[in-house]
């Protein structure tokens, strides 16, 4: 199995996750496929945490806006079929929804480090609609499903397990793509 790992400049355009497409297509083993956030939204998402916890609501939600029109602009790049771009924008809304609602709450470090996973679920799951506009089978995976973490909230590599979704994903040689609390693996599906 190889594990790839594409980081926030190689996810941080449209092409850049077509050309990913293109390379894990070529993988004829699994493979575990890595995404951090797009380019640019850990450091906005860390202004927004910042703005919260200081109470600059008004700021906060400015930001999580001009992050959600980023967003937007960048799914009319990445899928071209009415279908996909529909799924996309619904993953869009459910995310910068929760955005939203946590302006809110009241703020804690909890709430901080849910607000930054976004980042790394956006990625994942827009792949995931892309993964799907263009026929390739891979299977998400909850990353809490197979790993644990730490007090601090990093993950036990030790402790890792091979659960039947996770065996029975490998087996059919699908795409089990990572993120923060994702994990996928890829084979073209035929037409």
């Amino acid at each position: 199995m190889k594990v790839m790992k594409f980081g926030g400049t190689s996810v941080g355009k449209p092409e850049r996750m077509h050309h990913i497409v293109s390379l894990i297509s070529k993988e004829t083993e699994p493979a575990i496929i890595v995404l951090s956030a797009l380019s640019g939204t850990t450091n906005a998402l860390i202004e927004i945490v910042t703005l919260i916890a200081k109470g600059d609501r008004t700021s906060a939600k400015q930001s999580i806006d001009k992050l959600e029109e980023h967003y937007q602009s960048f799914i009319k790049e990445l899928v071209k079929s009415d279908a996909a771009f529909a799924k996309a924008q619904s993953i869009i809304a459910e995310h910068f929804e929760f955005l939203n609602i946590i302006l809110k709450i009241s703020f804690s470090e909890a709430l901080s480090k849910d607000i930054l996973a976004q980042g790394e679920l956006l990625s994942t799951k827009l792949f995931s609609a892309y993964l799907e506009e263009q026929n390739i089978d891979h299977v998400l995976l909850p990353a809490l499903e197979f790993m644990t973490i730490d007090h601090y909230d990093e993950p036990q590599i030790g402790s890792i397990k091979v659960t039947d979704t996770v065996a029975s994903a490998i087996s059919r040689k699908k795409i089990i793509r990572y993120t923060r609390l994702y994990l996928p693996q890829c084979k073209r599906r035929s037409r």
